[in-house]
């Protein structure tokens, strides 16, 4: 293009360049930007999950939750799912497992979550907003799952029957 018309070339050189800048600027803005402000009640419960439990320990959580974030990010511990997009490019099972973690804090069955909770290797089940939004249907209201932290809005389970 830029042998024939030299102009033409040149011009669509400096379109491509500025629509690069342009996306690249908004890019920064939104990486910059605080898009999610912890609550007291997450930043209460990631920092006791920090101070309390191993730092290998696995949590599950509504997957495609912002309940990633503090458990990710202020607790530094693992998940076992996260955001289903961002896994798959990791690993061929992550809506499988996407399902999986939503039973396990949804289901009403107590043995299909003491299962669930076994089969991932889950230490701890975070219970934010979005998990009463996901509707608790009483799976893990037994022994082998007791509330072991309170703040407002969070609560964290233990799960205690993983040698059952």
């Amino acid at each position: 293009l830029l042998s024939r018309w030299r102009s033409a070339g040149i011009l669509l050189a400096v379109a491509l360049l500025s629509t690069g800048a342009v996306a690249y600027s908004i890019h920064l803005g939104t990486a910059f930007r605080g898009g999610h402000t912890f609550s007291a009640d997450e930043r209460a419960a990631a920092a006791w999950l920090r101070e309390r439990t191993d730092p290998d320990a696995l949590i599950a959580a509504i997957p495609n939750s912002p309940a990633s974030y503090p458990i990710l990010g202020l607790a530094r511990r693992r998940l076992i799912h996260g955001w289903t997009t961002h896994m798959l490019d990791f690993r061929h099972d992550a809506k499988t497992r996407a399902e999986e973690a939503y039973a396990l804090i949804t289901t009403a069955d107590p043995q299909r979550a003491r299962d669930l909770a076994r089969m991932r290797k889950v230490d701890f089940i975070w219970l934010g907003p979005e998990a009463d939004r996901a509707g608790l249907s009483g799976g893990l209201s037994t022994d082998c799952f007791p509330e072991v932290f309170t703040a407002g809005t969070v609560r964290i389970r233990a799960f205690r029957c993983a040698s059952e």
